[in-house]
């Protein structure tokens, strides 16, 4: 059976094995939802401990919390990561290995729920 999207969106889906939660229409440009923006980090700076290194940063506004990831590799092809509280300005990774060099980059970020959610 083939199924138009114009006729029975959700049936299409269903038809192809896709799980549908629920589809909105939008026809004008007030309907349509908007991606959330969320401010940069500032003000951050790194300390380097006895096999630790201690960031700290300046608080941000309307965020969830902090997301810290750090490698060995510039790439960060092997990266950890860490969750930070948006209450917190600073955090210190632990258990590095001495003489290594290590990337690190911190991003805010907001949770976000549809209507649908």
């Amino acid at each position: 059976m083939t199924y138009h999207a114009e006729d029975d969106p959700v049936a299409a889906n269903q038809a192809y094995g896709f799980s549908v939660a629920g589809i909105v229409f939008a026809n004008s440009a007030e309907n349509l939802t908007k991606k959330p923006t969320v401010g940069k980090v500032s003000g951050l700076k790194a300390v380097a401990q006895s096999k630790a290194l201690k960031l700290t940063w300046k608080k941000s506004s309307s965020i969830s919390g902090y997301e810290i990831q750090y490698s060995i590799s510039k790439n960060f092809t092997s990266v950890k990561t860490v969750k930070v509280s948006k209450s917190k300005t600073g955090y210190t990774i632990k258990k590095l290995k001495g003489s290594k060099k290590y990337y690190v980059r911190i991003c805010a970020y907001k949770n976000y729920t549809d209507e649908l959610g």
